[in-house]
């Protein structure tokens, strides 16, 4: 043994602890032992003393072995107990190491059986420790499996929605069949259901058998493309498939059949058909078409890269950017393409935001995306102060929605900004011009006043209430230019309805 072990003995006979003891020594057993004699200082010790084993006599004054055990099973459980007594009665003994104790030795055959029985009770408890170990690491690692299994789950959740949108809503008709003659509908999209006759076209064709809405399959040769799929297990592209047996009449398709495997065997066929009726109307239509779609990419493009809109989208719960316009990259970060990825503490740390006062800083929470991704806030009008990683301050009015699924819950959010540098400098500008107006006409030597015209119920103008009026025209009218605004001439000057400045107000009106 190469660390003490730590050894409790309730003995109240010293002369057999001191035996106890020296055999343990003798047998090469490296310990520390504390020896006890009543049940107070038992209990304490079993708290105080941390014991690794405990040895305990049956018969003590006011205390027994059995109550020692029951005590330290339930202070110290994971203990080993050994009863060392003079005498025990074979029930007894039975009954003691039922209750939970490893082993019993006799005091006479201290010398032959305490020693094998210490290191037996100990190798166990060591082994239960393990167990317990190992135990505690597997209910962790079938946590941590549960938690990843989880994960996965929600990961195939949404995906198996991307899919089903994909389905529902894809703009080539979709369908699965059953691999067995006469190839009865599994599903089907909606564009597809769409394509066909009633009544089909308002019910839908699961549970139908192909010939059923599709009668003349077996001459226009549908069915002998389906019978060699399910026989070779092969994929087959039909190109410009002429068919007139739709609702429109006669249309062209592009159409993929393909297996459905399972254990080598076909279980089902899959169908994807694209209409091309138009391309093959005329090369004419399908030149002046591939020439629209080019020039409408073009505008796209070009659209895209001179637009004065800053549009970021992020995901969620993380708000991390998944798409950033060129304007909004370049303006901010000088670089295209490096605002993919970044959550918004990496927007902050690149950019420094401000409040519109310009000096308080901008947390997380105050971001317009932050709040529509994580709150399902709609922010508009939200001014910011940038700075740019270039020092350069960048005033922006941005507004922010979140993006919900058929669910209503929020898988994103996209926040649109424009730069307001100018709009700001006009609109200071403006207020200066008006400052410098207000100055001259309160400096002006000539009478300046505006007036807004009071009509009756027929439209008639029968008075004015002031607007402004300078310093000038106040001494004339002996008014004073604060108290006037908002009220009506006639109060100041009732002989105006009557003057010729009323009819040439009312005539310039």
């Amino acid at each position: 043994m190469t660390e003490s072990l730590r050894i409790l003995i309730l003995e109240d006979n010293p002369a057999d602890a001191e035996l106890v003891q020296f055999e343990l020594q003798e047998a090469g057993f490296v310990f520390i032992p504390k020896v006890v004699m009543t049940e107070e200082d038992y209990v304490r010790e079993l708290q105080e003393f941390s014991p690794d084993l405990i040895l305990s006599d049956y018969d003590l004054p006011k205390y027994n072995g059995a109550i020692a055990l029951a005590e330290a099973k339930q202070r110290r459980p994971d203990t080993p107990f050994i009863l060392v007594t003079g005498a025990v009665t074979e029930d007894r003994a039975i009954d003691i190491l039922t209750q939970g104790a490893k082993d019993y030795v006799l005091k006479t055959l201290l010398q032959q059986r305490l020693a094998p029985a210490v290191k037996r009770a100990l190798a166990e408890a060591e082994e239960h420790r393990a167990r317990k170990q190992a135990e505690k690491k597997l209910r962790k690692a079938h946590k941590v499996l549960e938690e990843r299994v989880q994960a996965r789950t929600a990961e195939l959740e949404i995906l198996n929605r991307q899919l089903q949108a994909l389905f529902d809503y894809s703009a080539a008709s979709l369908v699965l069949f059953d691999a067995k003659r006469p190839y009865t509908v599994l599903a089907h999209n909606k564009y597809y259901q769409e394509l066909w006759n009633e009544p089909f076209r308002t019910k839908g064709m699961v549970g139908k058998n192909l010939l059923d809405y599709m009668p003349d399959a077996e001459q226009s040769g549908v069915m002998a493309v389906y019978d060699e799929v399910v026989q070779t297990k092969q994929a087959r592209n039909l190109l410009g498939f002429p068919y007139e047996g739709m609702s429109r009449g006669k249309t062209w398709w592009n159409w993929h059949l393909s297996p459905v495997m399972k254990d080598g065997e076909v279980i089902a066929l899959a169908h994807m058909g694209i209409d091309v009726t138009r391309e093959f109307l005329t090369m004419e239509e399908s030149q002046r078409r591939a020439k629209e779609t080019e020039e409408g990419k073009n505008t796209l493009d070009a659209l895209m890269a001179c637009i004065p809109e800053g549009i970021t989208i992020a995901s969620a719960p993380d708000v991390v950017t998944t798409m950033a316009s060129k304007y909004g990259t370049d303006l901010l970060l000088q670089g295209w393409g490096t605002a993919k990825d970044l959550s918004m503490e990496d927007w902050l740390a690149k950019v420094e935001h401000y409040m519109s006062d310009g000096h308080t800083p901008a947390r997380t929470e105050d971001l317009p995306l932050w709040r529509a991704v994580k709150c399902g806030e709609t922010v508009e009008g939200q001014e910011f102060i940038l700075r740019r990683p270039t020092g350069e301050l960048l005033p922006v009015l941005c507004n922010a929605a979140p993006i919900r699924d058929k669910d209503g819950k929020i898988t994103g959010g996209i926040v649109a900004w424009r730069d307001i540098t100018e709009h700001k400098k006009t609109a200071e500008a403006l207020r200066e011009s008006e400052e410098r107006f207000r100055v001259a006409q309160e400096l002006s030597p000539d009478g300046f006043t505006i007036l807004r015209p009071v009509r009756d119920s027929e439209g008639r103008i029968v008075d004015f209430t002031f607007v402004y009026e300078n310093t000038a025209i106040a001494r004339i009218n002996g008014t004073d230019p604060a108290a006037v605004v908002g009220r009506r001439v006639s109060e100041f000057l009732p002989a105006h309805s009557q003057s010729p400045f009323h009819e040439a107000h009312a005539h310039v009106a």
